[in-house]
């Protein structure tokens, strides 16, 4: 079984090598046909709201976010209060030690 997985390995290889390149040169090729100049990128986004009508989904959708999620102070809570507790924690044990 060996034998075989060492002769497969030269060819999954060349195999990742291409696929590898053919991606990137997909990825470069769309990344050359994105508009450049900012007349350019302007006149994108006005084409494609005319096309469209709308661009609804483009929005940030924190509109529906109380205060707290928005500034993520229940997350700075969620992670803070741990640490807050064991402060208080080992400070009741040294007072205790004492």
């Amino acid at each position: 079984m060996s034998v075989i997985h060492l002769n497969l390995r030269p060819i999954n290889q060349k195999q990742f090598v291409l696929s590898y390149f053919m991606n990137v040169n997909r990825a470069a090729e769309i990344w050359r046909s994105e508009p450049k100049t900012p007349l350019e990128i302007a006149s994108h986004w006005v084409d494609r709201l005319l096309k469209f009508g709308h661009l609804d989904h483009l929005k940030t959708q924190d509109s529906h976010l109380n205060f707290l999620q928005y500034w993520c102070l229940d997350i700075l809570a969620f992670m803070t209060l741990p640490f807050i507790i064991f402060k208080v924690i080992c400070a009741a044990v040294n007072k205790m030690k004492r």
